[in-house]
């Protein structure tokens, strides 16, 4: 249900806090036991600032959080297909993906940076963002890892923004607007309105 509602993301993100509410009252009264809401991640809505230039850097540099940014930034896409990526969704430097909210299939590739980071990186699990156990990340649980690290540095921030910092990237670098949307998933529309937030003129592109 939420899915088919991924158009309207916050009705969808409401209807999840609804449903959640209602089952536990029943809960509390002995009426049910299920969780059907538990563990459903919200969906990624409305508009979401970019990451400032410095944070990402800061992000990039170091250990803590640094795969997962690379993997939002240099792939353009949502924390859930992020999330889900597996070492075997990599193929001849890019990497394969269909989108959970689109359902697109995409073949993106492999920024060099990204590349060389994935190329030393140790093969934990089954997907390129695991724990130290082997297990994937949750994109709720990753969402809260990257927003505590900002935290500590004084910015609150979304991993969502990132996909914009991407798309900005890749207008900045010169690719058209039909490029872009090609790694990105989006529509033309969207990376249109990105490019004009950038100062970027679409005819230009």
């Amino acid at each position: 249900v939420r899915d088919e509602m991924a158009e309207t993301p916050g009705a969808a993100n409401q209807l999840i806090r609804v449903l959640g509410a209602l089952y536990k009252w029943g809960r509390k009264r002995q009426r049910l036991t299920a969780k059907p809401t538990h563990e459903v991640d919200y969906l990624d809505g409305g508009e979401h600032e970019p990451w400032p230039a410095w944070l990402l850097e800061e992000a990039l540099k170091g250990d803590e959080v640094r795969l997962p940014v690379a993997m939002l930034y240099y792939t353009a896409q949502r924390i859930g297909d992020v999330c889900r990526m597996g070492w075997s969704d990599v193929r001849g430097g890019a990497v394969a993906v269909r989108q959970q909210k689109t359902g697109k299939d995409l073949l993106v590739p492999f920024h060099r940076n990204l590349a060389a980071m994935l190329a030393g990186e140790p093969k934990r699990g089954l997907t390129i963002l695991s724990r130290e156990d082997g297990s994937a990340w949750k994109p709720a649980h990753l969402r809260g890892k990257l927003q505590r690290w900002a935290e500590g540095k004084g910015v609150k921030v979304v991993p969502h923004g990132l996909r914009k910092n991407a798309v900005n990237a890749l207008l900045e670098a010169g690719c058209s607007v039909a490029e872009t949307a090609a790694i990105s998933g989006q529509t033309l529309q969207v990376v249109e309105h990105y490019a004009k937030r950038t100062g970027l003129s679409a005819d230009a592109l």
